[in-house]
């Protein structure tokens, strides 16, 4: 069964959406420049409405030091990396804290010059798009063909999936992928932000595959 992640949490309200529905993982922005970004001070109030099975993610960019080490004292569980990152730094993190590495493509080209060396230091593997965070899809007709995914079960590594994800295509691209999670945000928000009635829907998709 495909697992759900919702990314883009931003208040409590938001967390207990995802309560109500079969949702696997909350994502929390910690990039500043981001319109979905949560400082690590409002970050206690979502995780008291959280409930406690949902795996609480990190979404980082180019992360130091100090941005690992305050993202696992704040209680998250996945630290989601973006852009560029030293590898050095992982050897400080604590056990608990799972690494996803963000690969932001185009098309099947981009996943050419993937480093192979460099995804076994990860749990996971997340496909977005160009622009993570545009709601836009990458070129799903020229990655299908590859053997991305199963180079990575190979390696035990889990695939997610993501990038301009709605209730109306999550179908297409589980049957396309066969992700071991997908991964949405602005496929279930509204001009306020999240929208509750987007997620249900989402869900049902997801589940009902």
């Amino acid at each position: 069964m495909t697992k759900i992640k919702i990314c883009g949490i931003r208040t409590p309200a938001e967390a207990e959406y995802l309560n109500r529905y079969p949702v696997d993982y909350a994502g929390i922005v910690l990039y500043e420049k981001s319109k979905r970004y949560v400082p690590f001070e409002k970050i206690r109030d979502i995780f008291e409405k959280l409930n406690q099975d949902i795996i609480k993610t990190a979404v980082a960019v180019s992360p130091d030091e100090n941005m690992i080490r305050r993202a696992a004292q704040a209680g998250f569980d996945v630290l989601q990396i973006h852009g560029d990152y030293d590898r050095r730094l992982f050897q400080k993190k604590p056990d608990q804290l799972k690494l996803w590495r963000a690969v932001n493509v185009d098309n099947v080209n981009d996943l050419l010059q993937f480093d192979w060396e460099e995804a076994k230091a990860f749990d996971a593997v997340l496909l977005d798009a160009k622009n993570f965070g545009s709601g836009q899809t990458f070129g799903w007709d020229s990655v299908q063909n590859s053997n991305f995914r199963e180079r990575l079960r190979a390696q035990g590594i889990s695939f997610v999936l993501a990038g301009g994800l709605t209730a109306d295509n999550v179908s297409e691209g589980i049957h396309i992928f066969e992700p071991d999670i997908v991964d949405v945000s602005s496929g279930v928000e509204n001009e306020t932000g999240k929208d509750e009635e987007k997620i249900r829907r989402f869900v049902e998709q997801v589940k009902n595959i």
